[in-house]
């Protein structure tokens, strides 16, 4: 069971048999893809380009990609740099495979069971007024969201509306949906040094010494654990060969990639948690939190949101709701946010993830709770701009130690 940390004391439900529906937003990682990056100094996989993206002709509809200002489709900024480098077979990274497609047409079909056959909480046949659909400017996530709802709306496929279905996606200077350092300085100093000093985490340094040597690598810190996991479970996910040198330390992999998503997304110690939360998810706890609020006074436009996004976000929203179950967040996990109303028109979220729920928990509870994450963008540039901020390690007594005044902003969306 989800841990229901998030919410207080007061009355819980168990079963939602006796409420009604009003709202549900599901964040779904993108399916199976190609590797961001390749493992050093052992053989490559072959990414065949022939093979890897044929076979899910029945994920494919029409749709458009626009702005969330409802402009013309920004530049695909990251998509040029991954389509500026080929693997061997002559695939691109990150890109999504037809395993990956056919992983989020099950996942729609699973959301159509759930929602349009089981509850009627949405029409049977796809509606543009219901449904909201966003995702990362990134071919993976975009194709991910265009699969899920071909596995929701099969009759987007026997017979295509007039018009596409609309994905809307931001600027990456804008993105909130995942967290995205080169707008906030302070988390890209962070990062950057983290990434010199992960000997604050016991163990890894004898670690990434065992891998360096295991890879022949001259340097430690060539040892990048995010890029080599990725490889290998891209690997595994499309039956191609594993390194056989790393097999002995798939584990100590796992464990320190984890260890490591933990500290970027919440800082090295207890009392930075909620300023690197903030940093990391902010912005997007707040539009969650929004869209909660908006549907419990029948404000929104829309019923039902679907963000097509990846590990990094799963994770930091895991996080942030203190939900994280210390597993690396599988290809098209969907973390869900529902509304229920009783009869006294009290209101109630649901959240669940991968299949494990939480009780309901009162909005109010939600919000209150909540409030100490989210913040609007001014706020949050104002967070992560702060001139006086200044990342510092002293080795000799092994801490970490911020050399800037404390960050005293009341900032909050809520």
């Amino acid at each position: 069971m989800i841990s229901n940390n998030v919410g207080s004391d007061e009355q819980t439900y168990d079963s939602t048999d006796h409420l009604q529906q009003v709202h549900a937003q599901i964040f779904v990682r993108h399916g199976a893809r190609t590797p961001i990056e390749i493992v050093p100094n052992v053989e490559s996989a072959t990414w065949d380009k022939d093979e890897l993206f044929s076979g899910a002709e029945n994920t494919y509809i029409k749709y458009k990609v626009k702005s969330i200002n409802c402009g013309p489709a920004p530049f695909w900024t990251a998509e040029a740099r991954y389509r500026g480098h080929v693997f061997k077979g002559g695939s691109f990274p990150g890109q999504l495979t037809a395993i990956g497609m056919q992983q989020m047409y099950q996942l729609g079909l699973k959301l159509r069971r759930e929602y349009i056959v089981e509850k009627q909480f949405l029409s049977s046949n796809y509606n543009s007024s219901e449904i909201y659909i966003r995702s990362t400017n990134i071919a993976r996530t975009l194709e991910s969201a265009r699969s899920c709802i071909a596995g929701m709306y099969q009759d987007l496929i026997l017979k295509p509306p007039d018009e596409p279905v609309i994905i809307y996606t931001d600027e990456d200077a804008t993105e909130i949906l995942y967290p995205e350092t080169r707008q906030c300085s302070h988390l890209q100093a962070y990062n950057k040094w983290l990434a010199k000093h992960l000997d604050i985490i016991p163990g890894l340094t004898k670690d990434r010494q065992t891998i360096q040597h295991v890879l022949g690598l001259g340097n430690e810190e060539d040892v990048h654990f995010y890029f080599i996991r990725d490889d290998i479970f891209t690997r595994m996910f499309h039956n191609l060969p594993i390194p056989e040198v790393l097999k002995p330390y798939l584990d100590i992999i796992e464990k320190r990639t984890l260890e490591i998503a933990r500290v970027a997304t919440m800082g090295i110690t207890s009392d930075e948690n909620i300023e690197t939360l903030k940093m990391n998810v902010g912005p997007l706890v707040a539009l969650i939190v929004q869209n909660l609020r908006d549907a419990a006074l029948e404000k929104s436009a829309y019923k039902f949101h679907l963000y097509a996004c990846h590990d990094s976000s799963v994770i930091a929203l895991l996080y942030a709701f203190d939900i994280f179950d210390n597993q690396w967040p599988p290809f098209a996990a969907d973390l869900r946010f529902e509304v229920y109303r009783n009869s006294n028109r009290e209101h109630f979220v649901k959240i669940s993830y991968v299949g494990k729920v939480s009780s309901l928990i009162p909005l109010d509870s939600l919000v209150s709770k909540m409030s100490t994450i989210a913040t609007d963008e001014a706020c949050h540039g104002g967070l992560c701009q702060d001139p006086l901020y200044k990342y510092e390690y002293k080795s000799q007594v092994k801490i970490a130690e911020r050399s800037r005044p404390p960050f005293t902003s009341k900032c909050s969306l809520l």
